[in-house]
């Protein structure tokens, strides 16, 4: 790993475009903080707000009516209280399901017509900008942003004074390449996730220890085997919630430490919904970076646009790929 990185180092430069037009700016913005910056998204953030804990409070006294109902079957089983709780569970999880549609719908009432609105304006911004590119975080989900170019803050100042100053075009922001990463692909195959994928292989097989057969077993017997059930599989999604937020961390920093290496370039999540160009798919590459197995010179096989020169030189565009 180490020394795959001290080769990138070495090998990569600045990108150049082998195209003599100058590089494009671009910058991100979170259009649902933007909204909800704005003088009347905060109007909206408080309705959501007064919603979501009017809806908190109505969902915890049904938990806690439940598990004085488990609690009352532990102290006396009886199989009618199975019945009520049955009732009671049934009508928590409808609750939730309720809940989770009623502030679905409120969002789709009140917060995406602003976000469209905001949406406008950045359709407008590009269209009359040639250098200076706003993009959407949800619609080009980058890997590796310096903090410089994103422009959340600057866009809710222009929306609030349509007359703001325009984004400057900062080096840190000067594009010439899009490279894609799949991060999931990256996470599963890189050799630092071996120790992280052995962990979840021995909670799926203490799952699968843990299934007993209880079609023969009394109601009550059912039960007490469902809640003990219930209660060592949350225990399980836990770490297993922690297993894969580890391993997403650990490959979406190697992307942030190779991108540190590379300029005019960004790296993007191969599931953004939206695909840039000029760019290249090169998650097979960042496996063999993340393996130690690869340098920057190998990249030119995921990416036909670049090329490397004779030694030394740096990594340039192709002329038909930077159009």
């Amino acid at each position: 790993m180490i020394a795959a990185l001290a080769a990138l180092a070495v090998a990569w430069g600045p990108l150049a475009s082998a195209a003599p037009k100058p590089p494009r700016y671009y910058y991100f913005v979170d259009v649902r903080r933007a909204v909800l910056s704005t003088a009347s998204g905060k109007l909206v953030s408080e309705e959501l707000a007064r919603e979501d804990e009017h809806t908190n409070r109505d969902l915890n006294e049904r938990e806690n009516a439940l598990a004085e109902l488990e609690k009352d079957f532990l102290r006396a089983p009886a199989k009618s209280k199975i019945a009520e709780y049955d009732r009671q569970s049934a009508n928590l999880e409808a609750a939730v399901f309720g809940a989770e549609d009623r502030i679905a719908q409120l969002e789709m009432k009140k917060v995406v017509p602003l976000a469209n609105d905001v949406r406008a304006v950045i359709r407008e911004l590009n269209r009359t900008n040639k250098y200076v590119v706003l993009l959407e975080r949800d619609l080009h989900v980058p890997l590796n942003i310096n903090p410089l170019c994103d422009a959340t803050d600057w866009l809710v100042g222009r929306l609030e004074k349509p007359g703001k100053k325009p984004l400057e075009k900062r080096k840190e922001c000067a594009v010439r390449f899009f490279l894609y990463i799949d991060v999931e692909r990256l996470k599963l195959e890189s050799k630092s996730s071996a120790a992280s994928l052995g962990e979840l292989e021995k909670i799926r097989e203490e799952r699968l220890q843990e299934i007993v057969l209880t079609s023969t077993a009394t109601p009550l017997t059912r039960f007490q085997l469902y809640r003990r059930y219930t209660e060592e599989e949350d225990a399980r999604k836990i770490r297993e919630r922690a297993l894969q937020e580890s391993m997403i961390k650990t490959a979406r920093s190697l992307v942030a430490r190779t991108s540190q290496r590379m300029s005019g370039v960004v790296f993007l999540a191969s599931n953004s919904p939206e695909k840039l160009t000029p760019s290249c798919e090169v998650t097979p590459w960042m496996i063999h970076v993340a393996n130690g197995t690869a340098t920057a010179d190998d990249v030119a096989r995921d990416c036909p646009c670049v090329w490397l020169g004779p030694k030394g030189a740096k990594l340039r565009v192709a002329r038909d790929c930077s159009e």
